[in-house]
């Protein structure tokens, strides 16, 4: 992030002008092209405090420089190619899975998961952290407000339905065939005719040659709704080879049909700052439909419903017809009422996983331990005063838990979005050949936490939070048996040391109430006794 040192410190604002003049210049949009009115709930830059400035433009520096970094591995691929004599005739596809992200609130975050746990951001702390991020004690994400200019010209960011969320750059690379007819040739390499993601396939096995088999591995392959982007690709006065396709995102839904797009002021119902401050329609039956020409206002600035009703009314009625088709009935703005409905490729849901030394778990394959929790260590061998190293972990600074042996004490450490670290720490109970660490929900958001020894209560604490149903927004903290990751869940351990004695085996349960209640009374006692 260096070389951007100082690159944004005029502020979204006044980035979001200049690269639409960029943008014109380039011939990558029309002359006309406006920028977006809605912006209510991003703040003017100007109006912002020197240090939320400071830390804003420090998160979009830390953010460019991770582009240029995939730039790079990009390049290197190509280079390979290149190296290989095999550039010419390699189909190249570069696309983004969505618009910008807007997933950190309007001042950004130091954790992208404490947005997603609906924590209140804390202007205090993103500065106290200003010099981690980008580092391995921070999980940051940029603010609103460079998502919104990320997204120049349109409209909003990923997980809506305007623009900003659907619409992504594009680029399609194949000298050998595409260029070899002279048609791409210089000036005529932009195309603006519409097309969705779903036709990158039809593409690619047309230009191949290759028809879609009707069986993969004896099963019945589903048709698909793509179409072959080759003609366009071929004349930039091709007509548009997709001419309607319907959104839906998180609630928020559009509908689109030559040229003309309906979409819905639904608001993302995931976090609170979306709901508080973004202004829309938090009810499916109260959802605003806006009407917009496409072709005409990529800023989707000119709401058309009231002057043409009958080409709203007909795009509405569209919708819910490939809805249905396509199965996106009944609706839902939430998490849990989609879980039933998910075809995952992998097993999840387990209550109870089992490792020995040297073996993990990925998160989504863990048991989820926000309703209670059991966690085992059997020994092969009875403790010794000093034994050391990992038994357990799960995760990193930026969410996790860590069960460890340090300088005679057996502690029990959890981290959570970059702020809280709590730990039970108690001595060495030497001569266990069985430790248990148990968690038990309060009513309050809390969770009581107990260590035991061979069945006896060595000590208690408690977490000041909930224990998330996951621990990291993509499921990659990992659980670990005997030994721990190389980025640490907190300070004061050392992850790569491996127990020192005998770990036969690690359980870990989500408790279902039954095997809570067992050692309930044990632990109220001991509370009673602290």
């Amino acid at each position: 992030s260096d070389p951007y040192i100082g690159q944004f410190d005029a502020g979204w604002d006044a980035w979001r002008r200049s690269t639409l003049e960029r943008q014109i210049a380039l011939g990558i949009v029309p002359p006309d092209t406006e920028l977006p009115t809605d912006s209510e709930h991003v703040p003017v830059w100007e109006s912002m405090h020197p240090d939320q400035r400071r830390v804003a433009a420090r998160m979009m520096e830390i953010y460019a420089g991770f582009l240029t970094h995939a730039d790079a591995q990009i390049g290197r691929v190509l280079a390979e190619l290149e190296e290989l004599g095999e550039r010419d005739n390699t189909i190249v596809v570069v696309v983004s899975d969505n618009g910008a992200s807007g997933e950190a609130g309007p001042s950004g975050s130091v954790s992208e998961f404490r947005f997603a746990q609906g924590r209140d951001e804390d202007p205090e702390l993103n500065l106290a952290m200003i010099d981690e991020l980008g580092g391995p004690r921070a999980y940051n994400h940029y603010p609103w407000g460079w998502a919104e200019a990320g997204n120049t010209p349109v409209r909003r960011f990923k997980r809506y339905t305007f623009e900003g969320g659907v619409r992504d750059p594009c680029v399609i690379s194949w000298p050998a065939g595409l260029d070899a007819d002279g048609s791409a040739s210089p000036g005529s390499d932009i195309r603006g005719q519409y097309c969705h993601a779903i036709d990158v396939l039809p593409t690619l096995l047309d230009l191949l040659g290759v028809e879609p088999p009707e069986h993969v591995n004896g099963l019945e392959q589903m048709s698909l709704d793509g179409v072959s982007l080759r003609p366009m690709l071929a004349s930039v006065e091709a007509p548009e080879p997709r001419t309607a396709q319907y959104y839906e995102c998180w609630g928020s839904r559009a509908m689109y049909v030559d040229g003309w797009k309906v979409v819905t002021n639904h608001i993302n119902q995931l976090t609170h700052a979306e709901r508080d401050l973004i202004a829309g329609s938090s009810d499916f039956a109260t959802d605003h439909w806006h009407l917009f020409d496409s072709r005409n206002d990529l800023a989707e600035n000119h709401d058309l419903g009231e002057q043409y009703p009958e080409m709203l009314e007909q795009l509405v009625a569209r919708w819910h017809a490939e809805a249905e088709r396509n199965g996106v009935l009944p609706l839902s703005d939430g998490v849990f009422d989609r879980l039933p409905h998910l075809f995952l490729p992998w097993p999840s849901g387990a209550s109870r996983v089992e490792l020995r030394p040297g073996e993990r778990v990925f998160e989504d394959n863990t048991p989820t331990l926000c309703n209670g929790f059991t966690i085992t260590a059997h020994l092969g061998a009875p403790l010794v005063a000093n034994d050391c190293g990992v038994l357990a972990e799960q995760g990193d600074y930026n969410g996790g838990w860590v069960w460890h042996l340090t300088e005679s004490r057996l502690r029990f450490a959890v981290s959570f979005v970059s702020e809280f670290v709590t730990e039970l720490a108690v001595a060495v109970p030497v001569g266990a050949s069985t430790l248990q660490i148990l968690g038990r929900p309060e009513a309050n958001d809390g969770v009581e936490l107990a260590a035991l020894a061979d069945g006896v209560v060595v000590g208690t604490g408690r977490l000041p939070h909930e224990w998330p149903g996951l621990w990291t927004p993509n499921s990659s903290a990992s659980l670990l048996a005997g030994v721990g990751r190389p980025l640490p869940v907190c300070d004061g351990y050392d992850p790569t040391v491996p127990f020192s004695g005998v770990l036969e085996r690690l359980v870990v349960a989500a408790d279902g109430g039954a095997a809570l209640a067992d050692l309930t009374r044990q632990v109220e006692i001991a509370f009673r006794n602290q």
